[in-house]
């Protein structure tokens, strides 16, 4: 009887451990506003970019999305998420951590090039900008859509 329990118990955490390990994490939301991403690049320049974001825009761009073409895996880790994606032979790995609502901090690693990037939420989008706005350093604006 001991040894049915126990194999019971096995098989109930197998399960478990197998249902867990086919899920799908849940991508995380950006809260809507005007957010500042500081791009910190491998030959130690800083990019500083602005992106309008609303809701259906986030949905569409979200921060772990996959790419067309690509395999991706992602993970939940302590606050936030890992990630390993392949596009046309090239590996990136990496962590998203921290508040999507607030701040969040990316760090990706591709062969030799680390890329970290700070986001911010600064506040509401400007006067006359529409989601999927993104100011780049130099002030020009396009629109990622």
């Amino acid at each position: 009887m001991r040894r049915a329990v126990a194999v019971s118990r096995v098989c109930v955490v197998l399960v478990a451990l197998a249902a867990g390990a086919s899920a799908q994490v849940a991508e995380p939301h950006r809260k809507a506003g005007w957010w500042e991403m500081a791009a910190h690049l491998p030959n130690g320049t800083t990019m500083t970019r602005y992106l309008c974001l609303d809701a259906a825009f986030d949905s569409r761009h979200s921060v772990l999305a996959k790419q067309e073409g690509c395999t991706q895996t992602v993970e939940a880790v302590a606050g936030g998420y890992s990630f390993k994606k392949t596009c046309g032979g090239e590996t990136t790995t990496g962590t998203a951590i921290g508040d999507f609502n607030a701040a969040y901090k990316i760090t990706e690693q591709r062969g030799a090039a680390r890329i970290q990037t700070d986001a911010r939420l600064v506040g509401a989008c400007p006067a006359g900008r529409k989601a999927g706005d993104m100011q780049m350093p130099n002030g020009t604006v396009i629109n990622l859509d």
